[in-house]
């Protein structure tokens, strides 16, 4: 007790003061495979190179970072030719202490703040009807802010007694009755979670833990030297040269067994290791679970995963030769398409003249489902409610995260009818623990953001891999510190 108490005031696991950290590994027939290279992955790699062990993290796509990825978008003519826009995931939810909020600080990354979250109304500025009049939401607003601890105080008073949130909303005296309302409740439910709140699990996503124990900010990360968001990845985890980050290294099968596991590469070349942590999405794991791990996964486990979804999120991005909007941050459209940024703004990437706009949940998908033709002449039609001489875009571009095949979506998200113990099951350890899993999926109290693959990756580490190699755990995880039963607590 004396020696885990000291070493974590030092900041340094009980692990370490056994056996040593650092770059040496220590004997090790086999290194640990770990499959995925995204910001779980990479967590898991730098864990493993801070225990002494030897590991090969194994990532199908040509570059690292997973759903942490920028691309180049923009036409030549407009400012410096082209920006770095944000494939996937593009905020840090969650101000101090959330550790990617401190990485992104410290090597000060380029973000733009929004008080209050996401879901705070007051960040924008303008609220438009369904026709592009402006209208005045002061009441619903005054409603919503009473609902919200209305729901959250329920669901703690319900637990663990679950129930679809929009039930939830109905005992709060939440209805909407307008295309505005319609908006507002897209914006503060469904938009929180990227499915509908019919469908939403109310107890074991109320009250979010990243907003109560971080700072409740959210920060929209515009980031333009290269690798983008990713940055903060290469300043949390490992170099971008480690050398033990094979790209292009996709994994077909997973063979395992209580001695170690082999993975067998699409290129039929296979790679041995003393235990393996996947960090596959969600999505991916739901979908190829069966082929990739020999012998498959128990039939209870694979059917509680079954029971985890992914969600969608599409960014819609656009850029015109100049702006003709008005220079505010954010604004609403009620209707399908309810979320414009201004990305021109001086708070943003000024002189980029670029909007964007976005959606999730089912209309997410139905967006990403039409051909970039048919999404622009949709996106011009709502726009034109407020901005009748908007001209045709010269750049477009639409995310389809739900077509990615290493993603088959945007993150996960916890329906209605999955417990905690579905949970805890579609994630359990195989083979004592020889294979483990890791991603924003898997850290409760940080689901679904990148501080929950962060924190993801380093308990996979501790809690299994080290106890399957003969080692001492390693500290307890804050992906582990809030008690089912008893969601009150959470500090």
């Amino acid at each position: 007790m004396w020696t885990i108490t000291i070493s974590s005031l030092l900041g340094v696991s009980l692990t370490c003061l056994l056996f040593g950290c650092g770059d040496s590994p220590t004997p090790q027939s086999k290194p640990v495979l770990v499959i995925g290279g995204g910001f779980s992955g990479l967590s898991a790699g730098a864990t493993l190179k801070e225990e002494g062990l030897d590991f090969v993290v194994l990532e199908a796509r040509n570059y690292s970072g997973g759903r942490v990825h920028s691309i180049k978008f923009g036409d030549p003519s407009v400012g410096e030719g082209s920006y770095l826009i944000e494939s996937c995931a593009n905020w840090v939810q969650g101000g101090a202490p959330n550790p990617v909020f401190e990485a992104a600080k410290r090597i000060g990354l380029h973000m733009a703040i929004e008080p209050g979250s996401d879901q705070n109304f007051s960040n924008y500025a303008e609220i438009y009807d369904e026709n592009g009049k402006l209208t005045d939401i002061s009441k619903q607003t005054v409603l919503l802010d009473a609902v919200d601890v209305c729901v959250r105080d329920l669901a703690v008073k319900s637990f663990p007694k679950d129930m679809p949130l929009r039930d939830a909303l109905s005992q709060c005296g939440w209805n909407a009755s307008s295309k505005v309302d319609e908006a507002l409740d897209f914006f503060s439910f469904q938009g929180e979670f990227a499915i509908p709140a019919e469908e939403v699990s109310l107890v074991y996503n109320l009250p979010d833990p990243t907003y109560t124990r971080n700072v409740p900010d959210d920060y929209f990360v515009v980031e333009q030297r290269p690798r983008g968001y990713a940055r903060v990845i290469d300043e949390l985890t490992l170099p971008l040269d480690d050398t033990r980050v094979r790209l292009g290294a996709e994994v077909r099968t997973l063979r395992y067994n209580n001695d170690g596991v082999t993975a067998v590469l699409v290129d039929g070349s296979e790679v041995e290791g003393s235990a393996a942590i996947v960090t596959v999405p969600v999505g991916v794991l739901n979908a190829r679970h069966s082929s990739l791990f020999d012998p498959p996964l128990p039939e209870p486990q694979a059917l509680a995963l079954s029971k985890y979804i992914m969600a969608n999120f599409t960014k819609i991005h656009m850029q015109w030769s100049k702006p003709f909007w008005h220079d505010v941050q954010r604004w609403v459209i009620a209707g399908d398409l309810p979320s414009w940024w201004n990305l021109n703004h001086a708070a943003m990437l000024p002189g980029s003249n670029m909007l964007m706009a976005w959606s999730d949940g089912p209309e997410g998908t139905r967006y990403e489902e039409m051909s970039d033709a048919e999404v622009q002449k949709v996106v011009l039609e709502r726009l034109r409610k407020v901005y009748p001489e908007a001209p045709e875009p010269i750049a477009f571009h639409v995310t389809r995260h739900g077509q990615e095949e290493y993603q088959l979506g945007a993150y996960s998200a916890w329906p209605f009818g999955m417990t905690a113990a579905d949970w805890e099951l579609a994630h359990a350890p195989l083979a004592g623990g020889r294979i483990s899993f890791a991603g924003e999926a898997w850290c409760h109290t940080a689901r679904p953001f990148t501080q929950g693959a962060y924190l993801s990756g380093q308990r996979a580490v501790h809690k299994w891999t080290l106890p399957a190699l003969g080692r001492v755990a390693g500290p307890p995880s804050s992906c582990d510190a809030v008690s089912w039963l008893a969601p009150q607590l959470v500090m």
